[in-house]
């Protein structure tokens, strides 16, 4: 018997992205489609033939699943690779797919459990024969604004020919396509060289405490086991790698500088995680009083970030206390299948302090050969970006459309593009093209802790690039997130024994079966306007993707928040959430800030981190309410609601920034989850779609106004029936 290589499809992926990725592959390579069913995975084998001649039957815009009928064929048994593992199993190593067992002569189509096979034009199947392998896996404003309702209170990879086993490109190996007799007999000789796993923890070491104007040695690596000294412990960092496996390491921190470099290249055995480490040298600037910093570290693999952790030093203005204590530490990574194609293009993080107008940037790019700068450090105004902030939610709303509308929001983009360093342009030209080349929409990643900056408004024009002529589709410019897509997130604000919250990196899958959405019918509350759209933006999602419909009383919401609903009689948890209704954000006044309910009551950001919902299901958010993607800052923590939903566990938030019109705040909230939801983009795809439908002739800058937190990657992933 031999272990076939094989081409791996997702089956939540689209018709169209399943047969440009199996258009070059040979008629009688095996293709293994992983889709993911009730909390475990399930495998189908299929010959590439057969299969790219029934998807071609399928509409494009369809997912796999649901255009081959998957739930109608019995899975293929999977089981980890070993000489034992039976003919016609799908062989894993961890939860990767190495390839498809076979014997000589072993004829396609689909595979049951144990080597049946099923017909790819059957219509049934017998039941499963085995188990799938499991995977872990002030008073409100006015309602009318010049005469419009408002809801303020108011990769695929490269297709190509490959030859068989592994293929790596950018240090990131993908399996290898090609005939079976390329494979190795398992009797006789090891099978194809699979893409290892690469498992391990973020270890930092530094002193726990240091006299203020000395240096000190931090020492960065990995540690097969959680480190003694870290006692906020996530996620373990588990990629796909090469027997000697690259990261590059950077450092930052207030409070530090970095004598000899923010940046080194740390080289590992993929069997011995702990067989190397690199040290940065650390000097804690002067200080009067004691206090404790923090020293961040970012692991980044193959251009993506796959982990962050960081070190609390405390530093004293005398002698240290306590020498021989470490520092307190905690880290987490990124676990589970790093495809070929997934992943930002671009990672720049942003770190502030509160009441410190310098801002630290860190850039990580997929593309090893973009020279990338070192430590860089600008400076905002004193308050300057809060009441830049202040006057979009402010302004916008009231610019009346045409040529006044386009002219702001082109100065808005301005203003926000001169607030990048000058280092930024070249390293985002240099990804974008190396994007463009690959034939990929280009990803952002920001990871910040600075919360007013709206970044992806900045206005990219050709005064900004060297070469932009082949970048950029409109000549007069575009704002970033209409080029781009943008998604944010915040390094963790609370360390808990359980793990760091928000983790990092974000997750880039969020099951939405089960969703709730609450809409404001405001009929009958004094001094409320009511919102028709809302209400029909309510109903329709309920409709069409069987979310649970619910008011806005504080009865229907506290008993969501508090895990106490039921639906048909059972316990009813929601993973994506919907508000469709007025909401209000003042930064001076935090008591005006949340989402309004009935009778005027407010859900406020403290209310919210009370309750277990967002703690316990770690939902997608989505806030279609004005101002409600405001986070602003509250006890040197992202604050507002987009901080509140954050710091308690979401895994993904969007949200608008400023008042937003009632009709095309629907018609924004129906075709973000038809592309997410219906076709299968990532939210990434969706918000930069999404953003493009703003342009010279737009009655308002609602498209321009939603924020996303969270992976640009993400995809919220309904299980196929």
């Amino acid at each position: 018997m031999r272990c076939a290589p094989v081409i791996v499809l997702r089956a939540s992926s689209t018709v169209r992205q399943a047969i440009r990725q199996l258009e070059n592959a040979q008629e009688h390579v095996d293709a293994v489609l992983v889709r993911e069913h009730g909390g475990d995975v399930l495998y189908y084998v299929f010959s590439a033939g057969s299969l790219r001649a029934r998807l071609a039957r399928g509409q494009p815009d369809a997912d796999v699943a649901t255009a081959l009928r998957l739930g109608e064929y019995q899975p293929t048994v999977a089981v980890q690779l070993s000489p034992a593992t039976p003919v016609g199993s799908v062989a894993l190593e961890g939860r990767h797919v190495v390839g498809v067992i076979v014997d000589d002569g072993a004829d396609r189509g689909v595979r049951g459990g144990g080597g049946r096979r099923v017909d790819i034009g059957g219509t049934t199947a017998e039941p499963s024969a085995a188990p799938a392998q499991s995977y872990e896996q002030p008073s409100p404003p006015p309602p009318h604004r010049g005469g419009v309702t408002t809801r303020g209170p108011a990769f695929a990879p490269d297709v190509s020919e490959e030859p068989a086993g592994p293929v790596t490109r950018g240090g990131i190996t993908m399996l290898g396509r090609g005939p079976m007799e390329a494979s190795a007999d398992i009797s006789t000789a090891a099978p194809p060289t699979p893409p290892g796993l690469f498992r391990a923890y973020p270890d930092v070491r530094a002193p726990g405490q240091v006299s203020a104007g000395d240096a000190f040695t931090l020492s960065v690596g990995f540690s097969k086991e959680p480190p003694p000294a870290m006692l906020i412990k996530g996620d373990r960092i588990e990629v796909p790698a090469e027997p000697r496996a690259e990261f590059v390491i950077q450092v930052a921190g207030f409070g530090f500088t970095f004598p000899n470099g923010i940046q080194k290249t740390l080289i590992v055995d993929r069997d011995d995680p702990e067989s190397d480490r690199v040290d940065f040298t650390v000097k804690a600037d002067t200080s009067e009083i004691a206090a404790p910093r923090f020293v961040e570290v970012s692991y980044e693999y193959a251009g993506i970030v796959v982990g962050r952790a960081w070190a609390r030093v405390q530093v004293v203005p005398g002698a240290p206390t306590e020498m021989a204590k470490p520092a307190l530490v905690g880290g987490s990574g990124l676990v589970g299948s790093l495809a070929p194609g997934e992943g930002p293009h671009l990672t720049v993080d942003i770190v502030s302090q509160d009441g410190d107008p310098k801002l630290h940037w860190r850039f990580h790019c997929r593309y090893p050969d973009v020279e990338r700068p070192g430590e860089v450090t600008t400076n905002l105004q004193d308050h300057s970006a809060q009441s830049f902030a202040v006057q979009l939610m402010r302004k916008i709303p009231n610019v009346p459309p045409g040529p006044l509308l386009t002219a702001t929001m082109k100065g808005i983009g301005e203003r926000v593009a001169d607030a990048l360093p000058a280092e930024f342009w070249p390293i985002f030209e240099q990804t974008w093209k190396r994007a463009h080349a690959d034939g990929a929409e280009p990803r952002l990643q920001i990871t910040t802790t600075e919360p007013w900056i709206p970044w992806e408004l900045a206005w990219i024009s050709k005064d900004r690039l060297y070469h932009p002529d082949d970048l950029l589709p409109d000549p007069k410019g575009r704002v970033l997130g209409q080029l781009w897509q943008v998604g944010r997130w915040t390094p963790p604000a609370r360390h808990l024994a359980t793990g760091d919250v928000p983790a990092t990196p974000p997750v880039s899958q969020v099951d939405a079966a089960e969703m709730a959405v609450i809409f404001g019918n405001y009929a009958g509350e004094r001094g409320i306007a009511q919102l028709p759209n809302a209400v029909q933006e309510g109903q329709e999602i309920a409709m069409a993707y069987g979310a649970l419909p619910l008011g806005i009383s504080d009865t229907d919401v506290v008993a969501l928040l508090e895990c106490t609903l039921q639906r048909d009689g059972q316990p009813f948890r929601p993973t994506v959430i919907h508000f469709a209704g007025h909401g209000q954000t003042d930064v001076d006044n935090p008591e005006f800030t949340g989402l309004v309910l009935a009778h005027g009551i407010r859900l406020d950001p403290y209310a919210l981190q009370g309750f277990d919902l967002v703690e316990q299901q770690r939902p997608f958010v989505f806030l279609n309410a004005c101002e409600a993607g405001v986070a602003g800052e509250s006890l040197n923590q992202l604050g507002g609601l987009a901080g509140a939903f954050l710091i308690e566990g979401a895994r993904g938030f969007v949200a608008p920034l400023w008042e937003i019109d009632d009709v095309q705040a629907r018609e924004v909230a129906l075709e973000f989850y038809r592309r997410t939801l219906g076709e299968g983009q990532t939210v990434g795809e969706a918000m930069c779609e999404m953003r493009r439908q703003y342009g010279a002739n737009s009655t308002s800058a609602t498209a321009l106004a939603y924020v996303f937190y969270g992976n640009p990657d993400l995809r919220l992933q309904r299980t196929a029936a």
